[in-house]
């Protein structure tokens, strides 16, 4: 694991840190005490144990730490999370896996079905993915795994501001995926919202390792927001402009959003919607675009 090198090394600079300046408000059994669980956890990382056993050691243990110790700990546990997931999806993907999960579940996943599965392999797997800290989602049709944020997000109040807005803005996206969102009235609000969470996230943490990821989703959702997806269109069918439904989000985001970089986007984006009658030109296509990284 590539973060195994250096995870003592980031847990003796916490120590050194916090005990060598705020002796005089820590005992030496509080002390004493944290080591044994930052120990306890090495163990367990190198034993391999399963996510329910080291998230639970994690829930019993961790008010006894200080903000930044949970944070590692916390943050090496998710990142551990994060490193097997490919390979859970290639084995998801890989056979007929695909086809027998439709025909289970035909619209979502339901753990009391898997027994149905007449695949022992599949059968193994769908059960070792969701007792494995992870869930599986439907995305137009494909069954995939994605960690189990909202399990993780227990742990907000006890870690550093980054890493707790990380896991606020990945709980989101993995507990209220875009596609399958179902309350149109809302829809273009929510996404104007998740675009300003991210946004804030990129100005807050420039420096921080999960930049490049929030990034990406950032940049997903804005194009959602300015172009649509094929779920989602923003044009209507019927008249070939961009519905009013669309453009009231738009005027909303204005209002609510003042001093974002979505903001000056979007009053960009209005005007030159205006000057081209509210249809897609090339001229909208290269706005959009240019302001989504290239997407």
């Amino acid at each position: 694991m590539k973060y195994t090198k250096y995870i003592l090394i980031l847990l003796a600079v916490a120590f050194l840190f916090y005990f060598g300046y705020s002796k005089s408000y820590v005992s030496t059994s509080n002390i004493d005490l944290a080591k044994e669980i930052f120990n306890n956890y090495d163990a367990l990382r190198k034993e391999q144990r399963d996510f329910n056993y080291i998230y639970t050691f994690i829930d019993n243990n961790i008010n006894v730490l200080n903000n930044e110790q949970a944070s590692i700990i916390v943050d090496d546990f998710l990142r551990t999370q994060e490193e097997k997931i490919e390979k859970l999806n290639e084995r998801l993907l890989s056979k007929d896996y695909d086809i027998l999960m439709r025909k289970t579940f035909p619209i979502y996943f339901d753990y009391s079905l898997i027994d149905t599965i007449p695949d022992k392999e599949l059968k193994k797997l769908l059960k070792n993915i969701c007792e494995s800290g992870y869930k599986i989602l439907n995305i137009d049709g494909t069954y995939i795994a994605t960690i189990d944020y909202e399990k993780i997000s227990k742990f907000g109040s006890r870690v550093n501001a980054e890493l707790r807005d990380y896991i606020d803005i990945m709980k989101i996206e993995s507990c209220h995926i875009i596609e399958n969102y179902t309350d149109m009235t809302n829809l273009w609000d929510e996404i104007a919202s998740r675009c300003v969470l991210t946004e804030n996230y990129l100005s807050n943490y420039q420096k921080s390792t999960r930049h490049d990821r929030v990034e990406n989703i950032y940049y997903a959702y804005l194009h959602i927001y300015l172009e649509g997806d094929e779920k989602n269109p923003i044009i209507d069918s019927y008249s070939n402009k961009v519905k009013p439904s669309v453009i009231k989000s738009y005027e909303n985001t204005l209002n609510r959003y003042k001093n974002t970089k979505l903001k000056k986007i979007i009053e960009r984006y209005l005007k030159l919607l205006k000057e081209q009658e509210y249809t897609f030109t090339k001229e909208i296509e290269f706005f959009i675009k240019k302001n989504t990284g290239g997407l």
